[in-house]
């Protein structure tokens, strides 16, 4: 750990190595990465998991902005214009025994930019992630059964 960070302080400083790769050899970017997934338009996460069954939560962790979502379980609509609010809404879910597509669709964006929905998915491991999406863009989280 501690060549890690004597070799991102050496990166910060070179002045030959780009901004972009100086971000990416953030630690702490690292760190909290593993707190609190961010997904973005396009991107998909996965998680594996063993058990028949999930549960995750849904709701707006920011200022509730009037965000709107739809929610697919491989393609099957289960939350329609779903409104996030601070309460949160939990769901248990039957997974399909090989692969589970989530798919979040940002069908606004609030009064607040952009549309977040914090999700806590609760199987094997308890995985956390936040979605920032602009209106009519989806990501996806796709939940591996670990038992094949």
């Amino acid at each position: 750990m501690r060549q890690l960070i004597y070799n991102s302080e050496k990166i910060q400083k070179s002045s030959r190595v780009d901004a972009e790769t100086k971000q990416k050899a953030r630690p702490v970017q690292i760190f909290d990465s593993l707190q609190v997934n961010k997904l973005t338009s396009k991107q998909n996460l996965n998680i594996f998991n063993s058990y028949d069954n999930i549960k995750f939560d849904i709701w707006d962790n920011g200022k509730e902005d009037g965000d709107i979502i739809n929610l697919y379980q491989n393609d099957k609509l289960i939350l329609e214009n779903y409104s996030l609010t601070k309460a949160k809404k939990s769901l248990v879910v039957k997974l399909d025994p090989k692969e589970n597509i989530f798919k979040i669709v940002a069908l606004n964006e609030g009064s607040d930019f952009p549309n977040t929905a914090m999700i806590e998915f609760q199987g094997d491991s308890k995985v956390e992630l936040v979605s920032h999406l602009k209106k009519g863009e989806t990501a996806f989280i796709t939940i591996l059964n670990k038992k094949n």
